[in-house]
């Protein structure tokens, strides 16, 4: 029986120092919902603190899409990779430049992507209450 033990520690321990750090970190995905109505030209970008966010430069940020049938629902999914803090905020553009009209007021934004399988939806109010709500 004792050297049964022995042997799972010794299993456990070379598990632990040997494969585990080589195991990937699952990416999942962070889907961005925005409900407002823009003037035909103008779109949103989320602009963050990422690369996939464009690393706070609109130019360089990804753009939300209306959803098929809405003037007003913008989507923008990404992938990002687990146990990732990052910080983001939307921001009014030219939809063909994307120049700059207008950043979200108030503090940045934030999420960190959770440790397991996961897909996320952030719902964000623009300008309104300057706050988003995370559902996952």
């Amino acid at each position: 029986m004792a050297a049964t033990s022995y042997s799972l520690l010794v299993a456990l321990f070379f598990t632990a120092t040997f494969i585990a750090p080589l195991i990937t970190v699952d990416a999942g995905t962070v889907t961005f919902v925005l409900d407002y109505k823009l003037v035909y030209g103008n779109g949103f970008v989320i602009a963050g603190n990422t690369s996939t966010l464009g690393n706070w430069t609109p130019a360089n940020a990804l753009l939300m899409q209306l959803a098929a049938g809405s003037e007003s629902y913008w989507l923008l999914t990404v992938d990002i990779t687990s146990g990732t803090y990052f910080e983001y905020k939307p921001v009014k553009v030219i939809y063909n430049t994307k120049a700059v009209l207008e950043w979200f007021y108030g503090n940045n934004l934030n999420l960190t992507v959770p440790y397991k399988p996961f897909e996320t939806t952030v719902y964000i109010t623009w300008n309104g209450s300057g706050l988003s709500s995370v559902v996952a």
